[in-house]
């Protein structure tokens, strides 16, 4: 999902989905087209978490996750 302002990408992958599990993590690409690309990952749980939404400034992302408090 692309953020507001257009310069960065939030999505998720599964992490170890060839192995049979469902752990996916959200990740960030930076798009900087004087030094590339940079991807960040800013979630790491042992749960499924996935992208929702970009706050209207780009500066928080809304997301599910699996993760239960016990």
């Amino acid at each position: 999902m692309w953020s507001p302002d257009g310069s960065r990408i939030a999505f998720y992958k599964c992490i170890n989905c060839e192995a049979g599990g469902g752990n996916a993590e959200i990740y960030i690409i930076d798009i900087d087209t004087s030094g590339g690309i940079r991807e960040e990952r800013i979630t790491n749980n042992p749960v499924w978490d996935g992208i929702s939404d970009w706050s209207p400034d780009g500066s928080k992302i809304l997301f599910q996750s699996e993760w239960t408090i016990d």
